[in-house]
Formats: C-alpha cells, structure tokens, sequence
C-alpha cells in the first residue's frame, strides 16, 4: 500500500511539472506559438500567443513587438505579416488571440473599460494581460530593453488606443494604433466607448497619457463603409469612416490637451494610396518605430 501511494505521489508530481513546463512561455527561431495562463480577474484563461524570433539573434538582445489582430482574431495571420520586418530589424513578434468566445467586442475592442469603472475593479481591464506576458517572458530571457512597442489594426488599433488612454503600463515604450473603426475620443459629450460621459468625464484623465509616444496611422483610402465598419449614429459622429473619424480622435485630443495647457506628444500620420490594409499599415508602422 505504501509503495502504492508513493507511485501514486511520483505521478502526480510529475503531471504537475508537465503542466508547469507548458505553462511556461518557450521562444525559439521560428514561427510558433505557445499557451498562456492569464492571471487575476482572468485566472482560468488560457491564451493561444502566436511568436516569431528571428535566429542568429541572442534572444535578450532583441526588442520585443507585440501585435494586435483585428475583429477576425487571426493573430497567427498578423504575426505572418510581420516577420519580414521582424528579420529586418531583428524582432520578437508575440501576437496573443483573443478568441470572441471569451472576449467579446466589449472586452477585446473596449478594453472592459466601462465594466471596470462601473464595478471598481482595475485588473478587470484586458490590457493588464499585455504587461504579465511581457514580465513573463522578460523573467525568464532578461531581455536588455526592458520596454516593448505595441502595434493594432482595425479592432486591434481600437485595442491599442484605448490602452494608452486607460492603463498606465511601465513597460510600454511606442504604441500604434491603424486604421481603428471607432475611437473614445476626449468628450464628454458621448457615452463610452465613443466618450467619457459615463465613466468619470475627461476630467479624471491623467495628463501624463499625452507624454506616451501614440501613433495614430490611418490609410488615405481608408475611406469605404465596409461591413465591418461600425456605422451606429454614435460612431457616425465620430465621422463616416475610419479616415475621418482618426482625424476626428487626434483633434479632439490635441483640443484637450489645449485645455488643460500640457503638451501632446501624439503623431498623426498618413499613409497614401493605402486602404484598410494590415500589412501596408504594419510597414508604415515598423518605419516610424525603428527607423525614426
């Protein structure tokens, strides 16, 4: 009986080092992908984080890139996108899926914004589960740039911009929101996630989201009512389609930060003869990051 149970305690341990040893975030040359356990107000939740690392390259020597996919949460598409420029520039790529049976538009798009001020709970914000990935993955290759950049199209720039205005991360280095459909812009003349009018009003923003490096890229013929695009009346206040309502975001951000009499480092920037395209968009994005 005795030697039964220490069998017993011997497999067991040794199941549990199995599903420690998955849990743990392994990179390697190539295109892969891994599972991650989320933490706090989302233990339970396994995310599938697509990668790409570039070889001939100390892994702590590169930079870390993370990519946000659109509204078809094909995060192994986006990271394919950008692994010509994750060779260029010697990249870590991690693009983590958040798949719509778990995360809806309002917790993928919104952030779960409005349910985090309406119930008073931070860690319910999704970008948190940015930061662990990213702390993970630095606490076990110490990468020598202790900041990642982030870049979203479409959904994922929705996912980006809002990031930067509702989570402080310490970690964040330059963000790169493309081509979103909505935006929350500085109001308090729209309900979230369209304004601030029910969570707070502007005048709880922290000013220092204006010293965060925001690119906010946008298409010139970016300009089509698409199925995919929200065509609410609040979202078409916003303007008609994604061009004018990026316009619309950064002016009323820059009209904001006129108000409160600080200085907005925020870039607007165009990309001619380019639609709503990720990889069109993913090239502009890589320039601005690492070549300017």
């Amino acid at each position: 009986m005795k030697r039964l149970k220490f069998i017993c305690s011997i497999v067991v341990l040794l199941f549990a080092n199995f599903l420690a040893a998955k849990a743990d975030p392994y990179l390697m040359p190539g295109a892969h992908r891994f599972s991650y356990p989320c933490n706090g107000y989302y233990k339970g939740i396994t995310l599938d984080v697509f990668f790409y690392v570039p070889s001939g390259v100390e892994i702590q020597d590169m930079k870390v890139q993370f990519v946000m996919h659109g509204t078809n949460r094909n995060a192994d598409t986006y990271r394919d996108t950008w692994i010509s420029i994750a060779e260029q520039y010697k990249l870590i790529i991690i693009a983590p899926q958040f798949d719509r049976d778990r995360f809806s538009s309002r917790a993928y798009q919104q952030g779960n914004v409005k349910y985090a001020w309406d119930n008073n709970k931070e860690d319910a914000l999704v970008y948190g589960i940015i930061d662990d990935i990213f702390c993970t993955l630095n606490q076990k290759y110490r990468f020598k740039d202790t900041k990642y950049n982030i870049f979203g199209h479409s959904a994922g720039a929705q996912f980006v911009h809002r990031f930067v205005l509702f989570y402080t991360s310490p970690y964040l280095d330059k963000a790169v929101a493309a081509n979103a459909g909505t935006y929350t812009n500085l109001t308090n003349k729209a309900n979230y996630p369209y304004g601030y009018r029910d969570i707070g009003g502007v005048s709880q923003i922290n000013k220092k989201i204006f010293d965060q490096q925001l690119f906010i890229l946008l298409g010139e013929g970016d300009t089509i009512r698409d199925a995919n695009l929200n065509t609410s009346l609040d979202a078409d206040k916003q303007g008609l389609n994604r061009w004018q309502r990026g316009h619309s975001f950064f002016s009323s951000a820059q009209t904001y930060a006129a108000k409160r009499k600080c200085a907005c480092h925020w870039q607007l920037d165009t990309v001619p003869h380019t639609a709503h395209s990720s990889s069109r968009m993913a090239d502009y994005a890589a320039d601005l990051l690492y070549n300017k």
